[in-house]
């Protein structure tokens, strides 16, 4: 019975999303130039064979704040200091340490975060977009609607799911038994509450979207100069999943707490206006080989498919069954 109201429930979303999807791009006046759309049909092929090749997808950027300590929650200086790509090229993805880890695995340990969808990538990509003068030409989506899109399914999820319920109920019942069970939860509240402010400030370094997590999620933007939104693919195989507690997390959100190395990279993903650049970087750190894709041509590609495939992931896609909240 609960498949039946998730899935019709899920039904009814993506078609309001479709609504509002189409409506918004028409508003927002943005049309792929003959020149970029000539891009795109050349690079269709690869675009598919690129995406059928690539598990999951990270998304980051050029640029962050300098950390006042060893970790991003230890506040930021006002150095624009860390050259993410330079690092990634180098190093690969390292595991950090993470925000929602303590509450998503009951441990708290560094993890890399990644998802199976690129557009959900996409909306943590845009956090490192240049507020007021972004280097993304073009865009299929604003960042707020993608971030409400994949959110609202977040939260179906955990309201449709009957464990969800009974998970509370128990917890409820360990709080009353025992108060010190009570105290800790309200510890792990405060600490997730405090990183959340510290995670901002890795590419704005202000206090504008404070206690504000889904604002900054819809319309948070970096202030450091230059900055651009990236988004790395890894290879089938390359990523081992740390567990998740809540299916309505699986839904979108994987961790991994082991280093994922550039030979592990499926594809880079930048905006055009920085791909020779990008290009020049990746060739000079030896990987030739690894793929570079304009960000405005992947969003095109996007364009062409329903909601509902842009926010299921491609990875289950034939297995709706792993993908529902368990």
């Amino acid at each position: 019975m609960t498949n039946i109201v998730f899935a019709y429930s899920s039904d009814m979303l993506d078609a309001l999303a479709e609504l509002i999807l189409r409506r918004e791009h028409v508003k927002s006046g943005l049309v792929l130039n003959p020149e970029l759309e000539k891009m795109y049909e050349n690079s269709r092929a690869e675009i598919e064979s690129v995406l059928s090749g690539t598990e999951f997808f990270h998304g980051t950027g050029r640029y962050r704040y300098l950390p006042k300590g060893n970790s991003k929650y230890d506040g930021v200086s006002d150095e624009e200091g860390v050259d993410i790509l330079g690092t990634v090229l180098e190093d690969g993805l390292r595991p950090q340490e993470d925000l929602f880890s303590e509450v998503f695995t009951g441990e708290d340990k560094s993890t890399i975060s990644l998802t199976h969808q690129r557009m959900y990538a996409r909306v943590y990509a845009s956090l490192f977009e240049e507020e007021d003068n972004g280097k993304l030409e073009y865009e299929y989506g604003s960042q707020a609607f993608w971030a409400k899109c994949f959110f609202s399914r977040i939260i179906l999820d955990m309201f449709t799911d009957p464990k969800w319920y009974i998970a509370w109920v128990k917890q409820l019942g360990s709080f009353i038994n025992n108060h010190s069970n009570f105290k800790k939860r309200i510890e792990v509240s405060n600490k997730v509450s405090s990183r959340i402010d510290s995670w901002q400030k890795n590419t704005r370094n202000d206090d504008r979207y404070n206690r504000l997590p889904m604002s900054l999620m819809c319309y948070g933007r970096s202030l450091i100069s230059g900055n651009h939104g990236m988004i790395i693919g890894t290879k089938p195989g390359a990523v081992k999943a740390v567990p998740i507690l809540y299916g309505y997390v699986r839904r979108y959100e994987i961790r991994s707490d082991e280093p994922i190395t550039p030979d592990q990279f499926s594809y880079l993903e930048v905006p055009l206006s920085v791909i020779e650049e990008t290009r020049d970087l990746v060739a000079d750190a030896g990987l030739s080989d690894l793929k570079i894709l304009p960000m405005e041509i992947m969003e095109r590609h996007h364009q062409n498919l329903p909601v509902k495939n842009l926010t299921t992931p491609h990875l289950y896609r034939n297995n709706p069954d792993l993908i529902t909240a368990k």
